[in-house]
Formats: C-alpha cells, sequence, structure tokens
C-alpha cells in the first residue's frame, strides 16, 4: 500500500510543532496556537531564577528573571496545588513539608512566544520552640532563680497576685541568670512580670 504524506501549505503556521530542547512548559503557551522560539533561541532572551527563605510556614520569594520580552507573564507553581499567574513574590502553606515550587515565565518577541522555567525545593519545617525557662526552686521560701536567653533584655520586675494588684516592682541589670528575693511576702502564688527593650515575659511562681 503506498503511503500518503499530509501536505501542509505553510509549516511555518504550526508553531506547536516544538524542536528538540524545548522547555517542556513551552508546552503550555505552544497549546494556545502561538508559535513558540527553538529553546536555543530564548536563552538569550529569557534566563528564569528565584531564590526563597522561609520563616514558619511563609515562603517569601525572591524573583531573580531577566528578560528582554515584551508582554512578560510569571507563573507560580506553589507544589501543594495552588497556581497562581500574578506577580506574588510570599506564600503562606498550610502543613509541613517539602514542596517543589516552579515559576514559568512566558513573554513575546517579534510576534513569538518564548518561555522559560525554573524549580527549586522548599521545605517548611515546624516554627522553633521558643528555648525554655529554668526556674528554681519552685516553690521558694525567700528567693527564686530565673535562667534563660528569653530574659535578656529585660531590666524591670514587677510581681503580682492572683487578683493582679502589684505587690512590688524593682529594677536590676540585666542578665541571663536573674535572681529575686521575696522574704517579706505572704505563702501563696503569684505572676512575675519582666519588661525590657523588647521583651515582656510573665512566669508563675509559688512562695511556700
Amino acid at each position: 500500500m503506498k503511503q500518503h504524506t499530509p501536505e501542509y501549505p505553510d509549516r511555518s503556521s504550526y508553531g506547536h510543532r516544538l524542536k528538540p530542547g524545548l522547555s517542556v512548559c513551552a508546552l503550555l503557551f505552544a497549546s494556545l496556537g502561538a508559535p513558540v522560539l527553538a529553546q536555543n533561541a530564548c536563552d538569550s532572551l529569557l534566563n528564569v531564577d528565584f531564590t526563597v527563605t522561609v520563616e514558619g510556614y511563609v515562603a517569601s520569594f525572591t524573583d531573580l528573571t531577566t528578560s528582554s520580552l515584551s508582554d512578560v507573564h510569571y507563573y507560580w507553581d506553589y507544589g501543594d496545588g495552588v497556581i497562581e499567574h500574578l506577580g506574588e513574590y510570599q506564600y503562606t502553606y498550610a502543613d509541613t513539608g517539602t514542596y517543589t515550587v516552579c515559576l514559568s515565565v512566558s513573554g513575546s518577541y517579534n510576534g513569538d512566544t518564548c518561555a522559560a522555567s525554573t524549580c527549586h525545593q522548599v521545605r517548611i519545617d515546624l516554627p522553633p520552640i521558643p528555648p525554655a525557662l529554668l526556674v528554681w526552686p519552685q516553690p521558694f521560701t525567700d528567693w527564686f532563680s530565673v535562667k534563660g536567653t528569653e530574659v535578656l533584655g529585660a531590666d524591670q520586675a514587677e510581681l503580682f497576685d492572683p487578683t493582679g494588684r502589684s505587690v512590688t516592682a524593682i529594677s536590676f541589670v540585666e542578665s541571663e541568670v536573674l535572681k529575686f528575693s521575696f522574704p517579706e511576702i505572704s505563702a501563696g502564688c503569684y505572676l512575675l512580670q519582666l519588661t525590657g527593650a523588647g521583651i515582656q515575659r510573665v512566669i508563675h511562681v509559688m512562695k511556700e
């Protein structure tokens, strides 16, 4: 049987027939019917990259993309099923885990479409647990000490009884280890409020 080879009047109009080396994301734009430049032609026109920093569940992205294209569009795939078509550079994840974040960029050059993408892994961990404070002895008789980096910066303390009444207030020199002496107060439960430059911490203490 004689094979029949279809004839096309103008092969240049079939831009979706991609040349080897085109990035995978170019398939998306080619499927829309726009001619797509071969990847080697895009290399000098579009370079896609970004960096990421993570704080808790929030990932902040810095776009490093350089482009000589017009009508540029950004597509962020955050790796958890969410895709945004805006230039958002910050995203809050709902859970911990490792996510593959991809940035795809497309634009126009002399009527053709150029597209490229890059991906980075983002690790979302549980927020760090604040360092523990050591309060001893508890309950105390005349004095007790407080130790921990969380009290650095504190230079004032105020003691409150369970009704919220201020019992006494003192000032001191900041230190990682603080010693308080309250021999004159009655036995019971108290709240010690530590304050200073950028710090406010409340500690439960008990006198016997």
